[in-house]
């Protein structure tokens, strides 16, 4: 199905780029956040929109879940934790976080959960660091500019620590050299797209804003839909957009997850203060997010099924395909390697100064996630 883009679209300039996320992320009003109330997911878009909100059901664990057994019990809090939690795209990196949610492991922690839909990374940013909401996919790049500008940011899982994303272009186009002085779709500034097509231009040495323009289109599934409609040259897209891509014909000019450097792609942040202060719930959601992923890389039909809640695909075979290529790059144990992060500052240093000389340390608390490796609940 062809997806209607808006007509005004404005080309980035990735100069102001990262001005323009600290003005986000210090002063903006952060759009989609809800009552936690842990029954429904609502789906806010970051321009004030909102996207068609997928079905969401609360459910309990399956009775002898080998996930659910995986882990000894914590005390049962005295009521259950109110926690609002954002996801940012439309990609199978979530599903995990979706499969936590569906499975009722969030619930089983004591935690009351909504997730959230904000279209944005930078106004994701901005309502963790207001309390609005407590945790969020986070591109790390785009945490370490934050914490440049006073933000103080700490990414607690992993979800990807590869770049999962294609870049795709027009049928016409049949090397990387061919899109100097045409555009490439991304979602935003600071969003994982965003990184991902700076690292493909890094590797084609190509320049953004002299060779190439980035075009922000908003949402991963428009950015298809700009390629379609002929707005841009090419886009950056992960699955399952990457492979509805692929099967309509458009040229994959590289797949960053095979052949694109270990970079940290997306990871759960919260906020320092909330791990001081909230400790136990910080516990409880990576736990309840532990037990998601367990289940999500071990029982394939209830992965797709949750999965397919949010992604809506209509065909079952671009569904598995997803499934199959998150199976393989997720984050398992959910940990951010530190090396990965040293590569994520010196690369972002470039842009932000300020970030020079921080160390892996400066943006990470993988405490919750080592604690629960002794129970061999994670797979490798």
């Amino acid at each position: 199905m062809r997806m209607r883009v808006g007509s005004a679209v404005q080309p980035l300039r990735v100069g102001s780029a990262l001005v323009a996320l600290v003005l986000l992320v210090a002063c903006a009003p952060a759009g989609g956040s809800t009552t936690a109330n842990g029954t429904t997911a609502t789906s806010t878009g970051a321009t004030g929109t909102t996207p068609t909100a997928a079905p969401v059901a609360t459910s309990a664990p399956a009775t002898g879940s080998g996930a659910a057994n995986a882990l000894p019990a914590l005390p049962a809090p005295s009521s259950p934790i109110p926690v609002t939690v954002i996801w940012t795209a439309v990609t199978g990196a979530n599903g995990p976080l979706w499969t936590a949610y569906e499975e009722g492991y969030f619930k089983q922690q004591g935690l009351d959960v909504t997730l959230t839909n904000i279209a944005s990374t930078s106004r994701a940013i901005a309502a963790i660091l207001a309390n609005e909401a407590q945790f969020s996919n986070t591109d790390p790049s785009t945490l370490v500019s934050a914490n440049a500008e006073g933000g103080d940011l700490r990414l607690v899982a992993a979800l990807t620590n590869r770049l999962v994303f294609s870049v795709m272009a027009q049928p016409s186009i049949s090397s990387p050299q061919e899109l100097k002085g045409k555009s490439i779709g991304i979602t935003r500034a600071g969003s994982s797209t965003y990184t991902a097509a700076l690292q493909a231009l890094k590797i084609w040495n190509l320049q953004p804003d002299t060779d190439v323009t980035l075009v922000p289109l908003d949402q991963v599934p428009s950015i298809l839909a700009g390629l379609q409609a002929n707005q841009v040259a090419a886009g950056v897209v992960s699955p399952p957009t990457s492979i509805q891509a692929r099967d309509a014909g458009y040229t994959t000019l590289i797949d960053l997850a095979k052949d694109g450097p270990d970079f940290p792609s997306v990871g759960i942040s919260t906020t320092e203060s909330m791990i001081q202060k909230n400790p136990d719930t910080v516990r409880r959601f990576v736990r309840g997010y532990a037990l998601g992923l367990q289940r999500f890389m071990t029982d394939k039909q209830t992965a797709m099924t949750d999965m397919n809640k949010y992604l809506q695909l209509s065909d079952q075979g671009q569904l598995e395909a997803t499934w199959q290529d998150f199976s393989q790059y997720l984050a398992d144990p959910p940990e951010v390697p530190e090396a990965g992060m040293q590569a994520v500052i010196a690369d972002a240093s470039g842009a932000e100064p300020k970030a020079a000389g921080t160390a892996p340390s400066d943006y990470l608390d993988m405490s919750f996630v080592k604690e629960l490796e002794p129970t061999g609940i994670f797979s490798k």
